[in-house]
């Protein structure tokens, strides 16, 4: 699997697989991260030796050794450090501080009006106020991480295309390291998400997912056996763009009938909109009013027959997608995340139901479908982690 991979590929894997069995099994001797991870013993030596001078990890003990010499007990040191997380969420950005435990110790919103320039400068703002606060805290901060929508390059941390921002060919990360004079590291946010819920979600002993974001638009994240997966330029996981009906509406990225235009939140509401009014002027009929998705999906959860014909139809095309998705991939899990998918679990049974309309029969017994366990939290914590990563390039070698 490793063929090929560069010393310092292969570097930041070793030092990722080390940091997490600390830190989700710690403590733990050098002895038990050796046999935990089936690394050389001189490799974990290293690595850990390093983890500690960094302060990101520190001893907490012994305990007896069957050689004589007591083992030193080692875990991960919250205290070592923080990571800011941005996360560029629909209308709103979130921004967290994460500790490297990647437990999220503060959160704040901030909504987004602004597009292009206006909206990095508001994106600056935020994270020098928050900067401000962590500095009031003598919080060490280790980097900044960005989960953004659209088409962008991780490698360079440009946003090549976000047209919901405005940001186009933006050089992110480049700009945020000569402003806070940390790594800075930006990912898709779906793709951040799916990392997240990956490494500390319900995913242990799964190679093979798919994390599907429902919510303003349609996203996936894919998890190809145990790694994020990108593509060739980026752009795998366009679940929303996949057509579902080629005499369709017209969506933003220009053709017809994506399922965007079905099964978003915008896609939803307007539907739900367009009905009730349908059902005012022919029959006279009161229907209430409702603002976004999240409370047609209320509706439907609750008994009303409209919003449960215009969720079924949204789910069941969301699920029809899916299935054929994982027909082409075979992938173990499904984790759905969102705030329509979290608040209603009618929505999630017509998912399920279009699923299972898709799958091939073979596979419909394999592939497990859960809720996301992390919930809005996953894009901060996949973030962190590359964050994590990314500390140890080859200056640090």
């Amino acid at each position: 699997m490793l063929v090929g991979m560069n010393p310092v590929g292969l570097r930041e894997l070793n030092l990722g697989i080390i940091f997490r069995t600390i830190q989700t099994l710690g403590p733990l001797s050098q002895t038990d991260i050796v046999q935990r991870t089936n690394l050389a013993p001189s490799t974990v030596s290293v690595i850990t030796g390093e983890l500690r001078d960094q302060r990101l990890i520190r001893s907490t003990g012994t305990i007896a050794s069957s050689g004589g010499r007591r083992r030193v007990l080692l875990e991960v040191n919250p205290e070592g450090g923080c990571f800011i997380c941005v996360d560029l969420v629909g209308t709103q950005m979130a921004i967290g501080v994460l500790d490297l435990t990647f437990a999220v110790l503060e959160e704040w919103h901030f909504e987004m009006r602004d597009t292009g320039e206006l909206l990095y400068q508001v994106v600056v703002q935020s994270i020098q106020s928050v900067v401000e606060q962590c500095s009031a805290l003598a919080l060490n901060i280790l980097g900044i991480g960005v989960a953004a929508p659209g088409l962008l390059d991780a490698e360079t941390g440009v946003i090549v295309e976000a047209d919901n921002l405005g940001w186009y060919e933006l050089h992110l990360a480049e700009r945020l390291e000569q402003t806070f004079g940390v790594k800075t590291v930006v990912e898709h946010d779906v793709n951040a998400a799916a990392y997240g819920e990956y490494l500390y979600g319900q995913s242990e002993g799964i190679r093979n997912m798919m994390y599907v974001s429902i919510g303003l638009g349609i996203g996936c994240g894919l998890i190809l056996d145990g790694h994020l997966f990108s593509g060739s330029q980026g752009l795998a996981g366009e679940l929303g763009h996949v057509m579902v009906d080629p005499d369709g509406s017209a969506c933003l990225c220009g053709k017809r009938g994506c399922l965007e235009t079905l099964a978003s939140g915008k896609a939803i509401a307007l539907e739900y909109q367009k009905q009730a009014q349908y059902m005012r002027n022919v029959s006279d009929v009161a229907v209430a009013e409702v603002y976004d998705a999240r409370d047609v999906v209320t509706r439907a959860q609750a008994g009303d027959t409209l919003a449960q014909s215009v969720v079924d139809k949204a789910g069941g095309a969301v699920g029809v997608a899916l299935g054929n998705q994982i027909n082409v991939l075979n992938v173990d899990r499904i984790i759905l995340g969102g705030n329509l998918v979290n608040s209603s679990s009618h929505f999630l049974g017509a998912i399920r139901k279009g699923i299972d309309q898709a799958l091939l029969p073979r596979l419909r017994d394999h592939v497990q479908i859960h809720t996301s366990s992390l919930g809005l939290s996953s894009g901060f914590v996949g973030i962190a982690f590359l964050c994590f990563g990314k500390l140890f390039t080859a200056v640090n070698i």
